[in-house]
């Protein structure tokens, strides 16, 4: 979400709806709406107990001036 003058806050919800233990990892990145360059990124994991849920938020910024958009990926990691 941006919240003006630079800043953006990622928010989301983990949930490991498996049967093991699992860690989940967020990457967020800012990128430039004049390109493809990444202005802005972070990164998050957790590792879950089956059925767990965690709400996430993520601060992020960018140059007050800079037009961009979020974007993220999870990935999953099941714990042996």
């Amino acid at each position: 979400m941006d919240q003006g003058g630079g800043s953006w806050l990622f928010t989301g919800r983990l949930h490991n709806a498996s049967g093991s233990r699992m860690t989940i990892t967020v990457a967020v990145a800012l990128t430039s709406n004049a390109g493809a360059l990444v202005v802005g990124h972070s990164s998050y994991s957790e590792t879950l107990a089956p059925g767990e849920q965690r709400d996430v938020s993520l601060p992020l910024s960018a140059g007050a001036a800079t037009s961009a958009d979020c974007s993220f990926v999870a990935s999953q990691e099941v714990m042996p």
